[in-house]
């Protein structure tokens, strides 16, 4: 197992003491310092050099996101961030600056063995990228689908999202003029992805458009309209990686 570096910043003690016990049960975790304020928070990640850091997002006369912007300029090894919030309305801000995950209060031991055991297979696959980010939105090309009538050219930012049918055993589009089209029986979840990576699967039955999201709520996605009829669209641990990998493009 890769020894892991850890750092916390946070104005609450009861919630730096619960994680740091949480942490202490793997071997392979050194937790090297804490702090509130903002110089030292930042010293304490440029002293330390941590190699995953669990940032508040709501700190004393300053924002985790503005200290997170900050550092991307001063980072120089592969460290990754891992927001530690109350609050659920930080989910989509922290996806947009590209953060590795989200890490809720009161978290469940299970959820953080999640998100350590990600950040290590990443580590271990070589696929760490440093603290760094464009500006630009994600792209909306044009691509062929086979559908049940046969195939049809379809751009990205015409579509809020696929949906499985369970007893039609196929993947429906949602079209952006309310039409329901049916891909052929044969099409993979994995063959639609394919089409534009601004395609992100959140659960085994759902792969949205991540330029029609516009807010994490319980984690549940919220799409801008029109596509804001669509519901049922929680977002399962097991795919949360998937879509803050995608946001790392934004």
């Amino acid at each position: 197992m890769i020894g892991c570096k850890v750092a916390i910043i946070d104005d609450n003690a009861a919630a730096i003491g619960a994680l740091q016990m949480a942490l202490g049960r793997k071997g392979f975790v050194e937790v090297v310092g804490y702090a509130a304020l903002y110089e030292q928070a930042k010293k304490l990640v440029l002293d330390s050099r941590p190699d995953l850091l669990f940032l508040d997002m709501e700190l004393p006369c300053y924002s985790g996101i503005h200290l997170f912007e900050e550092l991307r300029s001063l980072v120089t090894w592969p460290m990754q961030v891992v927001f530690y919030t109350a609050y659920d309305k930080y989910v989509i801000d922290a996806l947009r600056v590209s953060a590795f995950d989200v890490l809720l209060k009161p978290f469940s031991l299970d959820e953080l063995d999640k998100i350590l055991d990600r950040f290590q297979e990443s580590r271990k696959d070589h696929v760490i990228t440093s603290l760094s980010g464009a500006e630009s939105p994600l792209p909306s090309p044009s691509f062929l689908v086979s559908t049940v009538y046969g195939f049809k050219v379809l751009f990205a930012n015409q579509i809020g999202a696929f949906t499985y049918n369970r007893v039609r055993r196929q993947w429906l589009i949602l079209h952006v003029d309310s039409s329901e089209l049916y891909l052929k029986r044969s099409t993979t979840a994995k063959e639609i992805l394919s089409y534009s990576s601004c395609f992100v699967q959140i659960n085994q039955q759902t792969i949205i458009n991540v330029n029609c999201l516009a807010l994490i709520k319980d984690m549940h996605c919220v799409m801008l309209p029109p596509f804001d009829r669509l519901d049922d669209l929680k977002i399962s641990r097991k795919y949360f990686g998937l879509l803050a990998e995608v946001f790392q493009f934004v």
